[in-house]
């Protein structure tokens, strides 16, 4: 999220007063060796995964050795799971008073999914800047609203995951303090920051804090509505279901032994990687990661990104056919919009 508010201050910072340009002045220059750093931890990460995939193929062989059933069920879930997620931000925008339609949303989010494969998270900024087009949603507003989805997505993996972890451990597996302090951080540390309140406005604010005060007014408004946070908690919940049921189907199939609770712990931690912006699309952070989990509860690293790597593979068809025509269409939308003010 820091790095989408980096990003949304450069497109408003072309209408900025010339007070505004000052004070943000030194700001691309620490842009410019965040967004450095973070290209060269997600190319490590990439080209690790892809190294380790190289040196166990034999075994990788097996992701691709798996029956059509299996991959068409694989498939189903996977758009299944796209349908959640998407709605967890239809819900959002509708009660932020953002008339957009069902099924232009569907479109929007399977976009967005492309688009995020590509560098800087561009499916994101892609979003934006539809929202804006179509629907008038000012850059900062739309942050808020993406800010609240987030903090929920990281309530839910918090406690999902500490369920998953000591099930784990009641099953027979290692209990891994590291994984509870993780799981309890993102669980506690999210519900303070719902709890925020923002400060008083000033009577004649500059431009920037007018930003600053649009993007806390999306904080404010959703927040004052706790039955659309339970429904987008909801949703999660369905989502992590979702994907622990299809790494349940992806163990099966390459003959990989993963238990149940392990499959709960490893879906909020996988849908997690897939939303930060470390590599394009999540891709190889989201494999590692899963792998480091099986590691770090008592089985190897192979079990959890081999899983991965076949749920993913999956994830590549989906996106290469229903995202490609969405990223068209939407593109092809803002092209032809009046140019936001």
């Amino acid at each position: 999220m820091g790095c989408f508010l980096l990003r949304t201050a450069k497109l408003v910072k072309n209408g900025a007063s010339p007070e505004s340009r000052s004070i943000a002045a030194g700001r691309p220059r620490l842009g410019h060796w965040l967004a450095l750093l973070q290209n060269l931890l997600g190319a490590a990460i990439v080209l690790g995964f892809l190294w380790y995939l190289w040196l166990h193929r034999s075994r990788f062989a097996a992701v691709l050795d798996v029956s059509i059933f299996d991959l068409g069920l694989l498939t189903l879930l996977a758009l299944f799971t796209k349908l959640a997620t998407s709605t967890q931000a239809y819900v959002l925008y509708r009660a932020s008073g953002i008339e957009i339609g069902f099924f232009e949303n569907l479109v929007l989010a399977l976009a967005t999914h492309f688009g995020n494969y590509l560098p800087m998270r561009f499916g994101t900024l892609l979003r934006a800047r539809y929202l804006k087009a179509a629907h008038g949603l000012r850059y900062a507003r739309f942050g808020g609203i993406s800010t609240v989805r987030t903090l929920l997505v990281v309530i839910a993996t918090g406690l999902f995951g500490l369920g998953g972890t000591v099930g784990v451990a009641l099953l027979g597996g290692r209990l891994s303090v590291e994984l509870l302090a993780s799981f309890g951080a993102l669980a506690a540390l999210p519900l303070a920051a719902l709890g925020w309140r923002p400060p008083k406005r000033r009577a004649e604010p500059g431009r920037l804090l007018r930003i600053w005060y649009d993007f806390s007014d999306g904080l404010t408004r959703l927040r004052s509505q706790p039955g659309v946070s339970l429904q987008v908690m909801g949703l999660v919940l369905v989502e992590y279901a979702s994907l622990s049921t299809r790494f349940l189907i992806a163990s099966h199939a390459m003959g990989a032994q993963v238990s149940i609770s392990m499959l709960v712990l490893l879906a909020p931690l996988a849908a997690l990687a897939n939303s930060t912006a470390l590599t394009p699309g999540g891709f190889g952070a989201r494999e590692t990661l899963m792998g480091y989990v099986t590691y770090a509860t008592g089985t190897s690293f192979a079990e959890g990104a081999f899983v991965g790597a076949l749920d993913r593979a999956v994830l590549l068809g989906i996106d290469a056919v229903g995202g490609t025509g969405s990223f068209l269409r939407i593109w092809t939308r803002i092209r032809a919009a009046p140019a936001p003010r």
